[in-house]
């Protein structure tokens, strides 16, 4: 499970597709106890626990200031590149 970075005890993870491609580029964000997969693109919490609001506007902040590493990430990724894995923050 590639982790993409982390910031202030939030850690986010990009994984690799196995059979048929997702539909959105996502990130799952942890946070203690809270996990869920947020849309890269819009910031939209698809799934999950809802995190705290302080943490929930910093995961808004990241997928923001980050978007356009975390989608060449995300890509990257399911196209197996070496660049991949090194996380971005």
């Amino acid at each position: 499970m590639p982790k993409a970075g982390e910031i202030c005890g939030i850690v986010f993870f990009i994984f690799r597709e196995i059979g048929a491609p997702h539909h959105l580029p996502h990130v799952l964000v942890k946070y203690g106890e809270y996990k869920g997969n947020f849309a890269i693109e819009t910031g939209e919490q698809l799934n999950g626990r809802l995190f705290p609001a302080r943490q929930s506007k910093t995961i808004q902040k990241v997928l923001v200031l980050h978007k356009e590493e975390l989608l060449k990430f995300w890509h990257n990724l399911q196209q197996d590149t070496p660049e991949s894995t090194a996380p971005i923050f």
